[in-house]
């Protein structure tokens, strides 16, 4: 009887806290708590925060929850008797719950537009901000405007130039005409004095054909002259830089220039061209690399 009444005379054991929970399963394991903090890679203060249930020292609930599971996984033991025993926190409404019947409560919203109790002043500034605003607008489309036309003149300008230019690069006969002329000209022109010369001898030997026509027949002789011996592509440009010629000859086939010099010559096949510089044959071979000859006549 007086054995029954000693043990229930006796104070019940105060239940064991998270924090010292946790704290005997990590010195069970023999883990410091330096070494836990490492693992976990929290600092020191927080892991003894947690083991003195110092909730001030922690963020908040949550943070503490999270910590308290990451040690029992750590330590292998069950978190959830750990977790238990942490206390819950209670999240405060944000906002307090209208009931159904309650009226709406109107909610005062800044306003970025003046009111009439702003006074004159802050209509007049929201004019000028609307015409600074209008003027940059017109001012970028007059430059818009601008670049929109001189990128419209530009192609104007390239067609006109198009077609100015000549289609078709001249001919053979158009390379000809100027070398005509140039040798009427270059024929040499009889004076009176040379006219009445032969007038005034009586010799019948004068009759005799006058020296002019060697010298013409000298004039009639090309600056320049290629014949095919076969298929073979030439190209000839004059002083100007105009093409007199660019076209393949065909065997047997004769060009003739005396346009105005330096003459600048392109030949494909050197050893089945024959070119003639005043007259004088001409090897194209000795100019020519890979059987392509390309030289001046000056």
């Amino acid at each position: 009887m007086s054995e029954s009444t000693s043990e229930a005379v006796q104070p019940a054991a105060a239940p064991i806290q998270a924090g010292a929970a946790l704290r005997q399963a990590r010195e069970s394991r023999g883990v410091a708590l330096a070494t836990l903090a490492a693992t976990l890679k929290v600092p020191v203060g927080k892991l003894q925060a947690l083991e003195d249930e110092d909730w001030q020292r922690l963020p908040d609930m949550v943070f503490a929850r999270a910590l308290a599971q990451s040690i029992c996984r750590t330590l292998q033991i069950d978190a959830g008797a750990i977790l238990a025993l942490l206390p819950q926190q209670k999240v405060a409404a944000l906002q307090p719950r209208l009931g159904i019947n309650e009226p709406m409560r109107e909610r005062a919203v800044p306003s970025i537009f003046p009111t009439a109790s702003a006074g004159g002043g802050g209509r007049w500034l929201w004019v000028l901000l609307l015409l600074i605003v209008l003027g940059g607008v017109v001012y970028g489309g007059l430059l818009w405007q601008k670049d929109l036309l001189q990128d419209d003149d530009a192609p104007a300008a390239h067609a006109q130039a198009d077609e100015d230019a000549p289609l078709f690069p001249p001919s053979d006969e158009e390379g000809d005409e100027p070398s005509a002329v140039s040798l009427a000209l270059a024929q040499p022109q009889p004076s009176s004095e040379d006219s009445a010369a032969p007038a005034e001898a009586a010799d019948p030997v004068a009759s005799a054909p006058a020296p002019a026509e060697p010298a013409s027949a000298d004039a009639a002789v090309p600056v320049l002259r290629l014949q095919a011996k076969g298929a073979t592509w030439v190209q000839v440009v004059d002083a100007q830089q105009r093409l007199l010629v660019e076209k393949i000859l065909q065997e047997g086939e004769v060009f003739t220039t005396s346009a105005p010099r330096p003459l600048t010559v392109a030949i494909g096949k050197a050893d089945q061209t024959t070119v003639e510089i005043n007259g004088v044959p001409f090897d194209p071979r000795a100019k020519a690399r890979d059987n392509v000859a390309r030289f001046e006549v000056k």
